[in-house]
C-alpha cells in the first residue's frame, strides 16, 4: 500500500502498509479482513483494518456504502481485545 491520506474518525490522516507494525505513517496497517454480504441493502460489506497508531494496536473499521472508505476504531470489544492480544 502507498502512503495515503485518509479520514479516520472524520481526521485526515496517513496511513500504509507496515510488515511489522513500524513504519512512517500515523497508522502502520498489518493486515485487512473484507467481508461482502448478499443481504440488502447493497452493496453490504464490513472491512476490517488491523494496525498500529503511535505503537499500539487499533482495529479500525469501516461499512461506507457509497464514496471512499470512513475508517471507525471498531466499537467490536471482540475484534479489539483478540487483535490487541495477537499483537502481544
Amino acid at each position: 500500500m502507498n502512503y495515503k491520506i485518509s479520514l479516520i474518525n472524520g481526521e485526515s490522516t496517513s496511513i500504509g502498509w507496515s510488515a511489522d507494525g513500524m513504519g512512517n505513517y500515523e497508522y502502520n496497517v498489518v493486515a485487512i479482513y473484507n467481508y461482502d454480504s448478499t443481504q440488502p441493502p447493497l452493496p453490504n460489506h464490513i472491512t476490517y483494518v488491523f494496525a498500529f497508531h503511535d505503537g499500539q494496536p487499533v482495529a479500525l473499521v469501516d461499512q461506507s456504502r457509497d464514496g471512499g472508505p470512513r475508517l471507525t476504531e471498531t466499537q467490536n470489544n471482540e475484534v479489539k481485545s483478540n487483535f490487541a492480544e495477537i499483537a502481544e
